[in-house]
């Protein structure tokens, strides 16, 4: 079925492009502060806050339309193939993990990873260390020491951001350490994170890394 090809293919471009979109944004805003360019920002307008909004919000629009785009090539491309194929089928299902929406919070995610981006970058200046950082979390954090206690604190996971975009991104992420099953041998798994449940999450934690940044670049010397 077209439908469950596309969905599936846009999800399996979407960590990668995430990190590109991560990657847009550090460098973006790094840049700034590497040149002197956000020095001479702040001489034509001294408000910090609308140059730090202006700065996300460049970035995030910036990779929005990216990523749009990228998406939409995705589920060309498929629906290319699935037609020559004769293979279309129709669209149907639940609309919460239907194409359409797993479209729309794809590319939503690529704007938030580019605008939390730039929030690292404003508050490490360094490309390469804003890009260690994020690495090493992942890496060493949620990566190394969080999935050595999943096994004995399972109910960690919903709190890891890997897991919360992964649920986003798929919208809604099983459990996959129990399920139940009938005596027709028909089994079910239940919902580990939903996709409300990510999208809160994801939305806090922007909402406050954003908050952070902009606290920290209207105080500190940008010299």
């Amino acid at each position: 079925m077209f439908a469950t090809v596309a969905t599936s293919s846009v999800s399996a471009i979407a960590y990668f492009l995430i990190f590109i979109a991560f990657l847009v944004g550090v460098s973006f805003v790094a840049a700034e502060f590497s040149s002197g360019a956000i020095g001479t920002w702040l001489t034509y307008e001294p408000r910090r806050g609308r140059v730090y909004a202006s700065k996300l919000t460049a970035v995030a629009a910036g990779v929005l339309m990216v990523a749009a785009i990228a998406v939409a090539l995705v589920i060309a491309a498929v629906y290319l193939i699935a037609r020559s194929n004769q293979i279309v089928g129709t669209t149907s299902g639940d609309p919460g993990s239907g194409l359409l929406w797993t479209a729309v919070r794809t590319v939503a995610v690529f704007g938030v990873a580019g605008a939390l981006g730039g929030v690292v970058a404003a508050l490490l200046r360094n490309t390469a260390a804003a890009l260690g950082l994020a690495i090493g979390y992942l890496v060493v954090v949620e990566g190394l020491v969080l999935s050595a206690l999943r096994s004995s604190v399972p109910e960690s996971r919903p709190w890891l951001v890997f897991y919360n975009v992964m649920a986003w991104l798929q919208g809604g992420l099983l459990d996959d350490r129990s399920g139940d099953c009938t005596p027709q041998g028909v089994c079910t798994q239940p919902e580990l994170i939903s996709t409300t449940h990510a999208g809160y999450y994801l939305l806090v934690l922007s909402v406050v890394l954003v908050a952070l940044g902009a606290a920290v670049f209207r105080r500190r010397d940008i010299s």
